[in-house]
């Protein structure tokens, strides 16, 4: 308690300017939420036509869970959904990466050792070396990734 009877954290420590501020930006939030729900409700059903009016509108059934992820992306934890995001919800960065190097290094490596070139030949072997390194992180990654999703799964997440 504060020293007018009043709890800190409170709405009444805020000035009326702020407290006006703050308004507006909640309004323009609920505004923002209503509308992206609605369009989320939209594109996951087909409209259903009702003709109690003159003029046909559109019925759009609006889920709990169509307002939840609609708050969520208005208040900055929107989830992407591009391919290269769903890409990397399965792989980690760091498995794709090690993937890239492990090909790389081994794709140098089956090279050097189909050249004439006898001491090039000779560097195939450091080639497929590093090309082992990253295949054992790459195993490393991807079964950390499995072991987690699973057990995440397995608690109901």
């Amino acid at each position: 308690m504060t020293k007018g009877g009043s709890r800190a954290g409170s709405a009444a420590n805020l000035s009326a300017s702020l407290t006006s501020s703050l308004d507006e930006q909640i309004q323009k939030l609920r505004g923002q939420i209503i509308e992206r729900a609605c369009a989320r409700a939209e594109s996951r059903e087909p409209p259903q036509s009702t003709v109690a009016s003159p003029a046909p509108s559109v019925a759009i059934d609006v889920s709990l869970q169509d307002v939840s992820a609609a708050f969520d992306e208005a208040v900055g934890q929107s989830y992407p959904t591009g391919r290269v995001a769903s890409f990397f919800d399965v792989f980690s960065p760091f498995t794709f990466i090690c993937f890239l190097l492990c090909a790389v290094f081994g794709l140098l490596g089956y090279l050097a050792l189909k050249t004439s070139d006898a001491k090039l030949a000779a560097q195939a072997s450091g080639f497929l070396d590093i090309a082992k390194i990253f295949a054992g992180a790459l195993v490393g990654a991807t079964s950390s990734t499995a072991i987690t999703a699973f057990k995440s799964r397995r608690r109901g997440n």
